[in-house]
C-alpha cells in the first residue's frame, strides 16, 4: 500500500509580516534610536552646543541741546553715509538768549559812558572804537531780531494750523505773516548796514598804522572780549547739525520734524549693516571650560543651513544675565557665560547683524 504524499502548507503573508515584526523588527528599532542617541550625545551634549546672535554697530542719536527739531532728513530704512546730515535741531531757549542780549548791551552802554574821561587824550582811538561800539550793538539788535523771527515763525505755523481747521480768523494770519516779513526785511537791511560799517572799520584800520601795533587801552581790550561774546552767542544761537557717525541705515525715529526734543535723549537709531562679531552665552554646568582660541563651528538657521569654522577670542570674566531674544522659551530670566567669536573664516556665510545662529564647541 502506497505511502501518501503531503504537500506542504504555505505561510500566509500575514503571517511572515507578523513574525518579522515580532522577531526582527525590535532589534531594528533598539539599534536606530541607539544610533540617534549616540549621535546626539556627540552634538548636543559632547560638544556643548549654544545659541548666539550676530552684532553690528549701532548709534544712539541724541540732542546736543534741548531745541526743536527744525528739519530731519532721515526717516527709517534710509541709508545714509559717514558724516550724512540726519537733523537740525533749533535752539529752543529763547528766554536765555535774550537775557545774554540784555546783559551784553547794559554792558556795552556801560563801556560806552566810560569813554569820556579819555577823550581829551585819545579821541582818535576812541573813535574808532565808537565806531565798533555802533557796529556791536547793531549785531546785538541784529541777534534780537533774529530771535524774534524764530518766535513769530511758531507763532505763523500755530496759526497756519489754527486757520486750517477754521478755529481763528484769516486776519490774525495775515497780520502774524506781516509782522514776519517785516522782520525779515529788517534782518537784511541790518545785515547790510553791519557789512558795510565793517567794510569801514577795515579800512580805517588798515590805513592807521600807528594804530595797529601799540599796546591795547583798557577800552579797545574791553570790546574785544564783548565782541567774543557776541560771536559766541550767534554761534550758539545758529541750529545745531546731527551728522551720521558711519555707514547704515536709519532704525527707529524718536522725535519728528516740529517735535521738542531735550538735551541728551535718543533721537534716533543708526544701524550698520555690516556684521562685527558673534556673543553667545554658555549656561551652566559647563561641560567645557570655553578658551581664547577654541575652535567653534558656527550653524545658521536659514533654509540653506551654512557651516563654518570660526575662534572663540575672548571669554567673559563672569555670569551675566543673558539678552531676552537668547534665552530659552518660558524662561524670564537666565544667567550665562558670555563668549565673543570672530568672523574670520566665516566669510562664505551671509550673516545679517541681529541674526541667531548655533554655535558648537568642538
Amino acid at each position: 500500500m502506497a505511502k501518501p504524499v503531503y504537500q506542504p502548507i504555505k505561510t500566509p503573508v500575514s503571517r511572515r509580516i507578523e513574525n518579522f515584526r515580532l522577531r526582527y523588527l525590535p532589534v531594528i528599532v533598539f539599534i536606530l534610536v541607539l544610533l540617534v542617541v549616540i549621535s546626539l550625545w556627540n552634538i548636543r551634549v559632547y560638544n556643548p552646543t549654544f545659541i548666539g546672535k550676530v552684532e553690528g554697530d549701532i548709534a544712539q542719536i541724541t540732542a546736543p541741546e534741548a531745541g526743536v527739531v527744525q528739519r530731519l532728513y532721515a526717516d527709517p530704512f534710509d541709508a545714509v553715509l559717514k558724516g550724512d546730515t540726519l537733523a537740525t535741531i533749533q535752539i529752543a531757549d529763547t528766554v536765555y538768549v535774550q537775557s545774554r542780549i540784555a546783559v551784553i548791551q547794559s554792558q556795552i552802554a556801560l563801556l560806552s559812558a566810560g569813554q569820556d574821561p579819555i577823550a581829551n587824550w585819545q579821541r582818535n582811538r576812541i573813535n574808532y572804537a565808537g565806531l565798533r561800539l555802533d557796529i556791536m550793538q547793531e549785531r546785538v539788535a541784529l541777534a534780537t531780531l533774529q530771535v524774534r523771527q524764530v518766535q513769530t515763525e511758531r507763532n505763523v505755523d500755530r496759526l497756519k494750523a489754527l486757520a486750517t481747521n477754521e478755529l481763528i480768523a484769516p486776519q490774525e494770519l495775515e497780520d502774524a505773516q506781516l509782522q514776519l516779513d517785516l522782520l525779515q526785511t529788517e534782518i537784511i537791511q541790518r545785515s547790510s548796514y553791519i557789512a558795510d560799517m565793517e567794510t569801514l572799520l577795515q579800512d580805517v584800520d588798515a590805513s592807521d598804522e600807528a594804530f595797529r601795533g601799540r599796546t591795547e587801552d583798557p577800552v579797545t581790550a574791553a570790546i574785544r572780549v564783548y565782541e567774543a561774546e557776541i560771536k559766541a552767542l550767534e554761534e550758539g544761537f545758529k541750529p545745531r547739525v546731527v551728522l551720521a557717525p558711519f555707514d547704515g541705515i536709519v532704525g527707529r525715529v524718536f522725535f519728528p520734524e516740529g517735535a521738542v526734543v531735550p538735551r541728551g535723549e535718543i533721537m534716533l537709531h543708526v544701524e550698520s549693516t555690516v556684521p562685527r562679531r558673534i556673543v553667545g552665552y554658555l549656561r551652566q554646568p559647563l561641560l567645557v571650560r570655553p578658551e581664547a582660541g577654541m575652535n567653534v563651528h558656527i550653524r545658521t538657521r536659514s533654509p540653506q543651513r551654512f557651516v563654518g569654522v570660526a575662534t572663540l577670542n575672548r571669554v567673559g570674566a563672569q555670569f551675566v544675565i543673558i539678552d531676552e531674544g537668547l534665552r530659552r522659551p518660558g524662561v524670564t530670566m537666565e544667567t550665562g557665560l558670555p563668549v565673543e567669536i570672530g568672523l574670520d573664516g566665516l566669510e562664505h556665510i551671509p550673516l545679517l547683524p541681529g541674526e541667531i545662529v548655533d554655535i558648537v564647541i568642538r
